[in-house]
């Protein structure tokens, strides 16, 4: 994942190419056909995302699915870079929630991630532990965190507070962590505002500890549609990360609305921006989209495409 509109911040979301450059139009075909779309219904099941870079002949996909219990609640999310059931054993992200009874939030989270990458594997196993105050939204989470890569096993362990306004709230995150390679404990600074019930802004610095030294930030804006966002629908997932992406593809912000348009600057002047359209189907919720992600990193400059098809039931 970019370390720009995707890691920073937490765990825990598209058009297609032929020879150079092709232009896309709704009437091209996706490489992976998800389950068609029932109209009636509006329950996220599948999320299909085809990637492009520009000069690059080969696509590459990521397919989500997401499960749910009884009771609606959703109890996995599982990601995969592949369409290949043999890669799909070394490569993987995968999300397990558990709740109290009957509770609806979930208390707890275990995210298993691999990635192999010739003789280099890494391997995750976190766990994840949630506070709530009693409107639902989150106070606190702790995360168990455990990496076996080429480097050795490290373990750290992350905190996140949230304080919330009436049109801001800050984020709070500690990493303490025990490998000294990567340079040990870091904190995160995160202000958000809010406009329409949506992130509207993001202001994000990152500090070494101790000292506080910085590290890296960045600064970024939204824009948003009218219509219901699948993922915010999702209890679980829209009350524990308020960011969300698969991959490279379009950052699923779990607002109540379908992100339009991101700009992004870091505080060393590197750059993004991504626009995203969206079609819908006839309960409003996206059924197709797509997007366009420019990114100048210093000089080194990226297009890339993508294509998403969302699938309910």
């Amino acid at each position: 994942m970019k370390q720009t509109l995707t890691t920073i911040l937490f765990a825990v979301a598209v058009l297609l190419f032929s020879s150079c450059q092709k232009e896309i139009s709704p009437t091209d075909v996706p490489v992976v056909i998800p389950p068609p779309v029932t109209n009636d219904s509006n329950r996220l099941t599948k999320y299909v995302e085809i990637d492009s870079v520009a000069g690059n002949p080969s696509d590459t996909v990521t397919v989500v699915s997401i499960e749910y219990d009884a009771q609606k609640r959703v109890t996995a999310v599982i990601s995969y870079n592949s369409t290949d059931p043999a890669d799909n054993l070394a490569n993987y992200e995968k999300y397990f929630y558990h709740y109290n009874g009957s509770d609806t939030l979930p208390d707890r989270a275990i995210m298993q991630l691999r990635i192999e990458s010739g003789a280099d594997i890494n391997v995750r196993a976190d766990t994840s532990f949630y506070t709530y105050n009693s409107a639902g939204k989150l106070l606190k989470d702790s995360s168990n965190r455990n990496l076996t890569s080429s480097f050795g096993q490290t373990h750290s362990v992350t905190t996140r507070t949230f304080d919330y306004q009436s049109s801001f709230f800050t984020i709070l995150k500690t990493d303490t962590d025990t490998d000294t390679v990567f340079g040990g404990p870091t904190i995160d600074s995160v202000f958000l505002t809010l406009a329409n019930g949506n992130i509207s802004a993001i202001q994000f610095a990152n500090y070494i500890l101790p000292g506080y030294t910085p590290g890296y930030g960045h600064n970024s804006t939204f824009t948003y549609d009218n219509n219901p966002n699948p993922f915010h629908k999702i209890k679980a997932l829209a009350s524990t990360i308020q960011l969300f992406e698969f991959d490279n593809g379009p950052l699923a912000l779990l607002q109540k609305n379908n992100v339009t348009s991101i700009a992004q600057t870091s505080l060393a002047g590197e750059t993004v921006s991504e626009n995203i359209q969206y079609s819908y189907n006839s309960s409003g919720y996206p059924a197709v989209s797509y997007s366009t992600y420019n990114s100048d990193w210093g000089g080194f400059q990226e297009i890339r495409y993508y294509k998403s098809l969302y699938s309910y039931n």
